[in-house]
């Protein structure tokens, strides 16, 4: 007796598969495909020609990756234990240290692969749920030229190699409802929901999502091996972030790093997520009322075309051995899921706010969600009006891809030109940085600006300066003793930047009431104090 192999489906070969689901099957990739992975890798290198884009979370991540490749382990540049951030980027900087490739070529090089994966995996769930080529071609455009994947692949982040492992496991996830062969799927399942952990701790999302995936597109096997199938999902996944919990736990007492519990409620992560979608459909400078109302818009239009689209359908779906719906499941799971964990993680700790960064991994599934629900929408028009109706569907994406394409544009020559965060030229190359080169290996360095001071000079460690203010909630502190302490036991300096604007450390002038700074250097963007303590310590430094 015959067995349908894997996407096999039980209608008439001659039956056209519909809206929401071409069958898994081995084919070439169309060259629209590869020049567009190709231009999205291009794109990425162009927007990072002065080196990838760098916030204080970069900091962490690069200065953990240099102090493992000289044999430090995973330590900051502030001297601490990495456990606030997973160890894949900086792993991925420590290999090419080891392979004699600089910090900036490895991280540009690298995220440009990840930009052309997260093409070519894109136009993958494409194809299995779009089954009109000119819309499957002109979304793989799209993502090719996407403002929020540009936003993300030109910085030195973990988000551009996390979005390519969830895509990956997504198709792995559509896989496992239709294979037989499921062992060897699920230990590549797991695999990649550790790999995607190691880049980002949101991955631990993956697992309840994966393991939900696979119980209900495997049920169709018989419930024994469906709670067979998504229980060893759940376990091979879980063996990598629970080791990693363990040893951080060791380290500094916490499962994943110590962060400050959040000042944000519900209203304040809703609006964050709406303008940033907002951002995604309209860019700027476009007013913020009018990119309110093309995402309603486009939420209502897209919905009805899938789910009332989906449902005029319903006839030809039945021909499929796998329904449509089955088949979309990982992938609504994986937007739904991320969505919550965002606002769930943004409720409970100080993350950094919700924006194109966070929610950057929904941005390929909601192209390919939209792209099925513009197909499905002339359903649900009367049959002499549905031509019409895909012209005009075609007509608006092609509009939408245009404008993204000017965005993207612009970004890409605002990066290219100026630099992104502390890479840009001035910051990089100040005076003040100079001078801290110059100073004592042994010394402790405090300033207000470490991870600008770390870009400009890495220098190491770095003791961020005393703080009288909490960062998120402006709660007053007093000046810690340990710092009095330090201070006075050891050759101390101070490196006041000029180009920090914060105002929650305690100045030089309030320092003074407490301790003696004398200007060892000053810089045009800054001044290096020594400090000393006001009166002689007790017995001297030798009683520290």
């Amino acid at each position: 007796m015959h067995r349908p192999t894997d996407g096999e489906v039980t209608a008439p070969k001659a039956a056209a598969a519909p809206s929401g689901g071409a069958p898994w099957r081995r084919e070439r990739i169309a060259p629209v495909t590869w020049l567009s992975a190709l231009a999205a890798a291009v794109l990425t290198m162009v927007a990072t020609a002065r080196g990838p884009g760098l916030t204080p979370d970069s900091m962490n991540y690069l200065s953990a990756g240099l102090n493992l490749a000289e044999g430090h382990g995973l330590r900051t540049f502030r001297g601490m234990a990495l456990t606030v951030f997973p160890p894949g980027l900086p792993t991925v900087v420590a290999v090419g240290q080891w392979l004699g490739v600089s910090v900036e070529w490895t991280v540009r090089t690298f995220n440009a692969g990840a930009a052309a994966a997260s093409v070519v995996l894109g136009a993958r769930l494409l194809r299995n749920h779009v089954r009109t080529p000119v819309l499957v071609s002109v979304a793989t455009v799209l993502l090719a030229i996407s403002p929020p994947l540009l936003a993300v692949g030109r910085m030195a982040w973990t988000e551009p190699a996390f979005i390519v492992a969830s895509l990956a496991l997504v198709l792995v996830l559509e896989r496992l409802a239709t294979t037989h062969r499921r062992v060897a799927w699920l230990v590549v399942a797991g695999t990649l929901v550790a790999l995607a952990f190691l880049f980002r701790y949101a991955g631990i999302v993956l697992i309840p999502t994966g393991a939900l995936a696979i119980l209900l597109g495997r049920w169709r096997h018989g419930w024994r091996d469906a709670v067979t199938s998504a229980s060893a999902f759940s376990a091979l996944s879980a063996v990598v972030p629970v080791a990693w919990a363990l040893r951080n736990r060791g380290v500094d007492g916490t499962a994943m790093g110590f962060r400050p519990p959040s000042t944000d409620g519900p209203a304040t992560v809703g609006e964050r997520f709406a303008s940033t979608l907002g951002e995604w459909a309209l860019p700027s400078p476009a007013p913020a009322w009018l990119q309110g109302a093309t995402v309603v818009a486009a939420l209502l239009l897209l919905s009805a075309g899938l789910l009332l689209g989906a449902r005029a359908g319903v006839a030809l779906r039945q021909r499929l051995q796998v329904p449509a719906a089955v088949r979309l499941v990982p992938l609504l799971l994986f937007v739904g899921a991320y969505a919550t964990y965002l606002a769930l993680a943004q409720l409970a700790t100080a993350l950094n706010p919700i924006g194109t960064r966070l929610m950057s991994p929904l941005w390929v599934p909601l192209v390919v969600l939209g792209t099925v629900g513009l197909e499905r929408l002339p359903l649900c028009v009367p049959e002499p009006r549905r031509r019409l109706a895909r012209s005009v569907g075609a007509g608006l994406l092609v509009l939408f891809v245009l404008g993204q394409g000017v965005a993207a544009a612009r970004d890409v020559r605002a990066a290219a030109v100026n630099g992104v965060g502390y890479a840009v030229p001035s910051r990089l190359s100040p005076d003040l940085a100079a001078a801290v080169r110059d100073l004592p290996g042994e010394a402790i360095l405090y300033t207000n600006d470490p991870n600008g001071l770390w870009a400009a000079s890495q220098r190491q460690p770095l003791r961020s300066s005393p703080a009288k203010g909490d960062y998120r909630t402006g709660e007053a502190r007093a000046l810690p003793a340990r710092f009095l302490r330090l201070t006075a036991c050891n050759d101390s300096y101070l490196a006041w930047s000029d180009r920090e604007t914060h105002d929650y450390f305690f100045t030089p002038d309030e320092l003074e009431e407490h301790v003696q700074l004398t200007v060892a250097a000053a810089e045009a963007d800054g001044t290096l104090y020594r400090i000393s303590p006001l009166a002689p310590v007790a017995g001297g430094r030798e009683q520290c």
